[in-house]
């Protein structure tokens, strides 16, 4: 409303004075009688005074300010100066807590960089994870010599004991890791049993021949198992297939047994 009333003030002037320039052309080019141009003349200074009026008050209205206003305005500076320097501070200070948010996730993004890293060192540690390199392959068959007299024909079959002295006698001599018959073998839940005539390993049925990988220094391993007074030795005076073999890189799967203990558990603080 307020600016219709503005618009109105200001157009109000120039139709006056369009009404001005109108009644003194037609009477510039129009002879009128006497008695009419008296009235006209008045008409005529009476818009030019009504012209001239508006046009003072109405700048007036335009460039006049009073001091109450003044004083208004200059208090709602400041009030908005006021409200402007809060949220600048308020920005500063969620800056600075994005600033340590930050920081923190780096710092998380190291520690779970960390973490993981030790679940891949222990899950190596522990055989839960393929793995591969230099080492020795062992194998070990049933012999296929004529029995002596009265020989108990068990003496020439490859038993559970000694897949477990031959997987010993690796761990001494530095193996990393072993595997039989690409069974991983993990202390403590691995299991070489006798099965009859055929072992299971890791609760899984077995056939000959039974073939022993093991990562590690491949020249000392080979060394320890050829040992004229190792285990390996004493399998070859039976008639037992017994084989070694050096290999720059080898691979030797995860293992795949059962993955908890029956009998422990962890202390609590």
């Amino acid at each position: 409303m307020n600016d219709f009333k503005e618009v109105i003030t200001n157009i109000l002037p120039v139709l006056v004075l369009l009404v001005i320039f109108v009644l003194g052309f037609r009477l510039h080019q129009k002879k009128l009688p006497d008695k009419n141009r008296g009235f006209f003349v008045l008409i005529f200074f009476l818009l030019v005074f009504l012209s001239i009026y508006g046009v003072r008050t109405i700048s007036a209205q335009k460039f006049y300010v009073s001091i109450g206003d003044i004083s208004e305005y200059n208090s709602f500076i400041s009030e908005e100066e006021v409200y402007i320097g809060e949220l600048r501070a308020r920005e500063e200070d969620l800056l600075n807590e994005l600033k340590v948010h930050y920081s923190d996730i780096d710092s998380y993004r190291e520690s779970m960089n960390s973490l993981n890293a030790d679940i891949e060192k222990y899950k190596n540690l522990s055989g839960f994870t393929e793995v591969h390199g230099e080492g020795v392959i062992v194998i070990v068959d049933d012999g296929v010599r004529v029995l002596l007299r009265d020989e108990n024909p068990l003496s020439i079959i490859v038993h559970d004991v000694d897949v477990r002295k031959l997987v010993n006698e690796l761990n001494n001599a530095g193996a990393e890791a072993i595997s039989v018959n690409n069974n991983r073998m993990v202390a403590g839940l691995s299991e070489v049993v006798c099965n009859g005539p055929t072992i299971k390993i890791n609760g899984v049925q077995q056939t000959r021949p039974y073939v022993i990988k093991a990562i590690g220094d491949r020249y000392k391993m080979a060394n320890r198992l050829m040992d004229p007074e190792g285990y390996g030795a004493n399998l070859m005076k039976y008639g037992i297939h017994y084989e070694v073999l050096t290999k720059t890189d080898l691979h030797i799967d995860s293992y795949k047994g059962r993955d908890t203990f029956d009998h422990v558990d962890e202390v609590e603080d």
